[in-house]
């Protein structure tokens, strides 16, 4: 039983580091006199969900590793933002839109990415995909609302996971989670 715990210490602490290190970048860069959305939100995001995971995990493994997009990918994302450009009225909203399409790869990138990848060499698929939806759901959001988490974002993670399985790339559940994010705060 201890062996099965320490298996799943790395991903647990991996994701309550990256909350710690998303606030108190948060607070730094609050202290900023920048007041665009992309420097106060979405940079600290992308350092504390994606660069300080990513250097961790490289650190922790002992390796380094390349993800690369297909022009296929790139076409499909540069339509994404295209259309985002169109449908926001004015360039504050296009902003916003950048950073929820930064913001959704962050957590994508370290919930289903590495945590994800890291349980599944230890676990089957279904346990990997449970218990890293159950990560993004109530460590990744944990100053919302734990009905939320468990009626929104828990089934939200597991179905980030299902695209990320199906289609073995971060990209598409990326888009998803970014136009969810989005039309949630349209609406």
């Amino acid at each position: 039983m201890r062996k099965h715990i320490d298996k799943l210490f790395y991903p647990v602490m991996l994701s309550v580091l990256s909350g710690i290190i998303l606030i108190l970048t948060m607070l730094i860069v609050g202290l900023l006199p920048f007041r665009n959305v992309l420097v106060r939100l979405t940079l600290p995001i992308l350092l504390a969900l994606v660069v300080f995971p990513f250097l961790i995990d490289q650190c922790w493994k002992n390796k380094f590793t390349h993800c690369y997009l297909s022009k296929l990918d790139l076409t499909i994302l540069g339509i994404f933002i295209t259309i985002m450009y169109f449908m926001m009225k004015t360039q504050n909203l296009f902003f916003m839109s950048i950073h929820f399409l930064g913001a959704a790869f962050a957590e994508e990138y370290l919930y289903r990415q590495i945590i994800f990848n890291d349980i599944r060499r230890n676990y089957n698929a279904v346990l990997a995909l449970l218990f890293s939806s159950f990560l993004f759901a109530f460590i990744g959001h944990m100053g919302e609302d734990i009905v939320d988490n468990l009626l929104y974002r828990l089934p939200l993670g597991v179905l980030f996971c299902s695209i990320k399985i199906k289609f073995k790339k971060l990209i598409y559940p990326t888009m998803v989670h970014a136009m969810y994010n989005i039309y949630i705060s349209i609406m």
